[in-house]
């Protein structure tokens, strides 16, 4: 999409330069995201302008965002911003930003079921002024100060009397089928969700439980039945929406299917009998002083240099989150441990902690970039890097569970910030112990003085403190200036 300006020519080629139009948000020809410096903002074509405009006036808009269901958003004249998108109409949708972006394949449980239940909430309000979402995929909704909130305002549009709720199907292929199979199966859904972004076909669903499984909640209705359905639609030339129209499906039975699902998804619970390191905050090796002594280190760091975005790698249950989050305006909390990420995320709901965003992710294989030209769902990395980081009681993991060089360690937190904490795990620590019983010991670089060497080549060392006579070190870094 092409711009064009209407201010004078020298802030014409500023203004030009300062557009950036978002890659994935090419498909929806009713608008298309872009930034002008920190506002995010929306084309609109003329029929979106106009059904936001009525929403807008209605009060509906600002009735979904008072009620903490969306992002805050204004509709703006593209003449007070003082641009022109060719094509386009004269209003544009501006949001407030969503500080960290994630997407559902990151997502504990607990956020994709509340993300779920956002969703069924809105299409239950908007049936009310004769509107409907006609999406219902998590890729519209994101954390907005601790909350799921949707984001893709577009995707509220008129209810067409007697149509069905057309984004059933999509709501059960990216939101119900995975959280059935973690709840009932403990599947680990994670790498099926990242590996398709049109969720969890109805066909894998069905495979996946089994003849058994149809007492468990949500589990015939919405899959068994749905999959034979479909399957008899697939040998016949049944035409599903004319017949819906023909027989006058109405809001009431959108409603009853949208309440039955919330009845359903308020029953299911989080798998966390598979995880490995939900009690490490309990049973780490070393001692309540010691403990004290790192949480001072890291306050001492976060005082020094006042980071606004700090990122925490391998955050277990996040305690050294919540303390960046008292000072930083975001935190950005990655494990690998689904269970952990879920706790973490419910605690910061219950004590209203606004700025944690919490993600499951291995830093040995991190999200990429996926979809078209794997532009629609930027890669981990490039969306998340901050100020400083957390590495605490991570290197054993990477270097030893995962065989990575310590140097390509070292390269990775360059990437993810200029500087921060990294602690140092000894061979003679319990935990790497542990991580060497059941395996011949090759890692003859894996030392403190190789490690040492290593953070050299990018940082310079500013502070280092030992905890347990050696087995720890906390490092204070900040990469060597150019």
């Amino acid at each position: 999409m092409r711009t064009k300006q209407i201010l004078t020519e020298s802030e014409h080629s500023n203004l030009s330069d300062s557009i950036q139009f978002e890659p994935g948000s090419f498909k929806d020809p009713d608008g298309r995201i872009f930034y002008l410096g920190d506002t995010v903002c929306r084309s609109l074509s003329g029929p979106a302008a106009e059904r936001m405009q009525r929403l807008d006036e209605l009060g509906h808009l600002a009735s979904l965002v008072e009620a903490g269901l969306m992002v805050p958003t204004r509709l703006v004249s593209v003449m007070d911003e003082g641009i022109d998108i060719e094509g386009a109409s004269s209003t544009i949708l501006q949001h407030d930003r969503i500080a960290v972006m994630s997407y559902c394949y990151e997502w504990p449980f607990s956020l994709l079921r509340d993300a779920a239940l956002v969703t069924l909430e809105i299409i239950e309000r908007c049936l009310a002024f004769d509107c409907i979402l006609k999406d219902a995929t998590p890729y519209n909704i994101a954390l907005y100060k601790g909350r799921p909130v949707l984001i893709d305002v577009l995707s509220i549009d008129s209810y067409e009397k007697g149509a069905p709720w057309e984004g059933y199907a999509q709501f059960c292929r990216e939101f119900l089928f995975p959280l059935l199979l973690s709840a009932h199966k403990k599947i680990d859904v994670h790498d099926f969700l990242r590996g398709s972004l049109n969720g969890m076909s109805i066909e894998v669903a069905d495979g996946l439980f089994s003849f058994s499984d149809i007492y468990k909640t949500g589990v015939l209705k919405h899959v068994k039945l749905q999959a034979m359905l479909q399957r008899s639609f697939r040998k016949s030339e049944f035409n599903a929406k004319r017949s819906y129209h023909e027989s006058h499906f109405g809001k009431e039975l959108i409603l009853s299917n949208v309440r039955g699902l919330r009845k359903i998804l308020n029953k299911v619970t989080p798998n966390t009998t598979d995880s490995t390191w939900i009690d490490y905050t309990d049973s780490h090796s070393y001692d309540a002083d010691e403990e004290a002594e790192k949480m001072a280190f890291v306050r001492s760091m976060l005082e020094t240099h006042n980071p606004g975005r700090v990122i925490d790698i391998g955050c277990n249950t996040g305690v050294y989150s919540r303390i960046a989050s008292e000072s930083a305006n975001s935190v950005v909390s990655l494990d690998f441990d689904a269970a952990c990420i879920d706790r973490l995320y419910r605690q910061g709901r219950r004590d209203n902690i606004e700025n944690i965003f919490p993600i499951i992710a291995n830093m040995l294989n991190p999200s990429p970039g996926i979809g078209w030209m794997m532009q629609e769902r930027m890669p981990l990395f490039d969306r998340i890097r901050g100020d400083a980081f957390l590495a605490l009681a991570l290197v054993h993991h990477i270097a030893i569970s995962g065989n990575i060089p310590l140097e390509n360690f070292v390269e990775a937190l360059s990437v993810l910030a200029d500087g921060g904490v990294v602690e140092w795990v000894d061979k003679s620590d319990p935990m790497v112990a542990t991580l060497l019983q059941n395996r011949r010991d090759v890692f003859d670089h894996y030392t403190w003085d190789h490690f040492k060497y290593a953070l050299e080549q990018n940082f310079d060392i500013e502070k280092v403190t030992e905890i347990g006579g050696g087995r720890r070190r906390l490092c204070l870094i900040r990469q060597k200036k150019a």
